[in-house]
């Protein structure tokens, strides 16, 4: 509780003297713990380093996270960027010269430049002294972000170095705030920082201070590095130096290639160790006076490092323990009688013991372009290398040697009896090879040896691939020889046969030769062939068995169709025959159809039997046979169907003339209501009355007489409907009623589509109300794409029980386009004076093309005068600036 207290009364001081600022990361929605700001292509996972930064917002920490793309020009130009940022979001003081916020943490990357002063890590006095800021903290947390950003996770490297950081502050995060205050030209406890006038001056005193602390580390790792070369390669003789005398030890001697190679890297390493301490010199006596100076001579140096090390060797070589031990070849376990070699290697040993090597680039990038990608240390690392090899090679020769030994028992197992050659015929070849890596290793030629165990391995591994080849080739030919048993004709197949005999002499002929670098090439045309082969074959033999499968599915469906025909559809076409000819004509010429057309699939099944047959084998002729036959059934199956359809149709007719001439009366009584815009159900409500009341023998409801030209004929069609019905002609009364639905239909929709385009022309040019205007739009659309849909529907539909269900479609997309008619209304009349108007909203006239007219009263144009409002809002935030005492001073890390 006392805490509290304490924490509050801090708070209402800061508050009386003006100085509080809410953190910057509080006015951001998306992360309430952190600032993240970002001008790069890539994207942050804002969430993801949200979370990371909570444990800093929480102990009272500001943080910002900052990526760009720009390039800056130098290292002085990035930090003078990354200043303005810092003062946008809050972190640093623009009035004062290094104005840091004392609990802030900002993380700051660009990939606008390799040096490593393009990823920049500033904490804030409270930070100073602590693992972060020494012990190579900041380092660590630069190396994270640099590794995202190569991999292109920059979220990642942002994460794991927010992470780190907290690891290594934590137990200054966990300390109380101090009092914020210090007296001007006072000492501030953390970090010594000098307040003169209220202005700290040491930020940038301190950045060069560091450059200077890292060119004189540069300096004294680069002579630590050139004397460890000079070490090993004192002497001007190749023959003197201590890695020839190693290469000696370990039996270089005698590979008198290997041993040239060595010699011509021991010389160019001398070479350029010469040219090295010219350089260095030549470094050593220029004095840096400025900023610029100072960053270029950093700049030269780390080059001079780069070109000892080398800048592929540099990719190898990048910790203390890497380059000590290849400067320290006494650990790499060699034994001498040379006395005097072994004490002038644990003399290299302990002069290097406590010496750094290492030297962290700032300035350039191990792939610049001027950097010799050997370099004095990459000789030195191949010379070892081939020694390590030598050294190696004693144990490995023998080794190596078994091992070839045993693959080649292991090959000689599976050579195949067709082959025609005994195991050791075979492998004749690589019984010499095998006799000769072991008169090499007898002779202490281990690298030689070790090599003709490797070519051994090789050939045996070419063998075994013919043998697999030539083993796949002896199984196909047997499943050639059973189907050729079976009945079948493989004579599509014979080039195929003879090419897999011709590739399997020639593998037999390089083998029993001894020449094995052919093997690979012939066992993969072997495999291919075998491969094609049996694939061809089993599709001969599946596609005859699909034939036989098909044939008896196609006799199945014949049976059925047949038993339709003579049974339900015979049945039927006997019941129209009750009635005048003209109604059961059709459904008889249909079912005689049928029964022709069954019978031509008979025919043809039979002709697709005797292509499939064992003495014909023209499976592929059948096949087709058989797909047209198929194609048939559905059609047949459906022409049956529409016999029963036939029955339908008749009997609805007879039963039911009244609702589909009354589904027409529909249509034609709402189409005169389309063009005068009078209600709807009134008026088909009398239809039905007059129609119910005079039935379907004498029809009272008269045609209306608005209706357009193009339905002139309509009530004579309807009177002969009416009398081919008396007559029974059911079939031909229906097939009248179609035309006149659906030239009814149109014409209806010919008038909404008309309607629709009077009330779209009807929207005002001067829009008083945009939610309106917007409203009526977005109806007429609707009915726009309703209406094309129904009309291609229309095109093709003849079902008359569809054709008199789409009249009730009609009049809801009349209804959506009288309210859109009212919403054109209310679009021009200004929100204010809805009310005056409102009344009017259904007493425009519509009748044929005429345009809808608004309210003829006048209107001022000038614009009404708006009084402003008195009432300020106070900002809940407090002063934008901090006071000098609130701040501390930064450090770029």
């Amino acid at each position: 509780m006392k805490s509290a207290k304490a924490l509050i009364y801090v708070a209402l001081l800061l508050f009386g003297l003006g100085v509080v600022q809410l953190p910057a990361a509080q006015a951001q929605a998306i992360c309430p713990y952190a600032q993240i700001r970002v001008d790069a292509a890539q994207s942050l996972d804002e969430d993801a380093i949200c979370n990371a930064a909570q444990p800093w917002s929480d102990a009272g920490w500001q943080v910002l996270i900052y990526l760009t793309d720009q390039t800056p020009a130098n290292e002085d130009a990035w930090y003078s960027q990354l200043d303005q940022v810092e003062i946008a979001t809050g972190l640093r003081d623009a009035g004062l010269d290094d104005s840091f916020e004392r609990r802030g943490l900002s993380l700051a990357a660009t990939t606008g430049t390799p040096a490593t002063w393009g990823i920049a890590v500033t904490i804030g006095d409270r930070l100073y002294d602590t693992p972060l800021d020494t012990d190579g903290g900041a380092n660590q947390v630069r190396t994270q972000i640099q590794a995202g950003l190569r991999e292109d996770n920059p979220t990642q490297g942002f994460v794991q170095g927010l992470n780190t950081a907290y690891g290594l502050a934590e137990s200054a995060l966990a300390e109380p705030t101090p009092f914020p205050f210090l007296p001007v030209g006072g000492a501030a406890a953390a970090g010594g920082v000098a307040l003169i006038s209220g202005r700290t001056v040491l930020g940038r005193r301190r950045r060069y201070q560091q450059r200077q602390q890292q060119l004189e580390t540069l300096k004294g790792h680069t002579a630590n590095l050139l004397m460890a070369c000079e070490q090993q390669i004192s002497s001007a003789s190749v023959d003197d130096m201590v890695p020839y005398r190693l290469f000696t030890i370990a039996g270089g001697s005698q590979y008198p290639q290997l041993d040239q190679q060595v010699r011509t890297w021991l010389g160019q390493a001398r070479q350029a160790l010469d040219q090295a301490f010219v350089v260095k010199d030549d470094l050593s006596g220029k004095s840096p006076h400025s900023t610029a100076e100072l960053v270029e001579a950093i700049r030269a140096w780390e080059l001079f490092y780069l070109t000892i090390v080398g800048g592929e060797t540099r990719k190898i070589t990048t910790s203390e323990e890497a380059l000590h031990q290849l400067f320290t070849p006494t650990q790499l376990g060699y034994q001498s009688q040379d006395n005097q070699l072994m004490q002038q290697l644990q003399t290299i040993q302990q002069t290097l013991a406590d010496k750094s090597l290492v030297v962290e680039l700032t300035e350039v990038s191990p792939d610049a372009a001027e950097i010799d990608p050997q370099g004095i240390v990459g000789y030195l690392q191949q010379v070892v290398e081939q020694i390590n090899r030598l050294e190696a090679s004693q144990a490995n020769a023998p080794r190596d040697l078994a091992a070839a030994q045993e693959q080649r028992d292991t090959v000689a197992a599976t050579c195949p009896a067709s082959l025609g050659l005994s195991p050791d015929q075979a492998l004749a070849g690589v019984d010499r090879t095998l006799a000769e890596s072991q008169a090499l290793q007898d002779q202490g030629r281990y690298l030689d040896a070790i090599d003709q165990s490797q070519q051994a391995r090789q050939q045996l591994t070419a063998i075994s691939a013919s043998f697999s080849a030539v083993v796949s080739a002896w199984m196909e030919r047997n499943e050639l020889t059973e189907l050729q048993n079976r009945g079948f004709r493989l004579d599509s197949l014979a080039s195929l046969g003879q090419q897999q005999q011709q590739v399997t002499g020639k593998i037999k002929q390089e083998l029993a030769q001894g020449h094995y670098n052919p093997l690979p090439d012939l066992a993969a045309d072997l495999q291919q062939c075998t491969k094609t082969l049996s694939q061809k074959s089993q599709d001969l033999v599946a596609q005859h068995s699909r034939n036989q499968q098909t044939l008896q599915d196609a006799q199945q469906m014949v049976a059925r169709l047949d038993g339709q025909a003579n049974t339900r559809a015979a049945t039927i076409v006997s019941t129209l025959e009750t009635y005048p000819p003209s109604n059961s004509q059709p459904a008889a010429a249909i079912l005689t159809s049928c029964r022709q057309e069954l019978d031509q699939c008979r025919d043809r099944m039979a002709e697709a039997e005797r292509l499939n047959s064992m003495a014909v084998q023209d499976f592929e002729a059948a096949a087709q046979v058989l797909a047209a036959v198929d194609a048939l059934f559905p059609q047949i199956d459906d022409r049956l169907n529409q016999v029963e359809q036939h029955l339908h149709w008749v009997r609805q007719m007879e039963t039911r003339l009244d609702q589909y001439l009354g589904g027409t009366y529909k249509t034609l009584q709402f189409i005169p209501s389309i063009a005068s815009g009078q209600g709807l159900l009134s008026s088909v409500a009398q239809v039905f009355k007059n129609f119910n009341q005079g039935g379907s023998n004498q029809i009272e409801a008269k045609v209306p007489a608005q209706l357009p030209p193009a339905l002139a004929t309509v009530e004579e069609n309807i009177v002969q409907i009416q009398q081919l019905a008396a007559q029974r002609e059911y079939l031909l009364a229906l097939q009248h009623w179609v035309q006149v639905q659906q030239q009814s239909l149109h014409c209806a929709l010919d008038q909404l589509a008309n309607r629709c385009n009077i009330v779209r022309g009807s929207f005002p040019t001067v829009v008083r109300d945009p939610s309106a205007n917007s409203r009526g739009q977005q109806l007429l659309q609707t009915v726009t794409a309703t209406l094309q849909t129904t009309r291609t529907q229309l095109a093709t539909e003849d079902d008359p029980a569809k054709l008199l269900a789409l009249p009730d479609t009609l009049p809801p997309l009349l209804s959506q386009i009288q309210q859109a008619e009212s919403e054109a209304r209310q679009a021009a009349i200004a929100p204010q004076q809805t009310h005056t108007h409102h009344s009017h909203s259904s007493g425009s006239s519509w009748g044929g093309g005429s345009s809808f007219r608004s309210s003829g009263s006048s209107r001022s144009s000038s614009s009404s005068s708006r009084s402003s409002s008195s009432s300020s809002r106070s900002s809940s935030r407090g002063s934008s600036s901090r006071g000098s005492s609130s701040r501390g001073s930064s450090r770029r890390r």
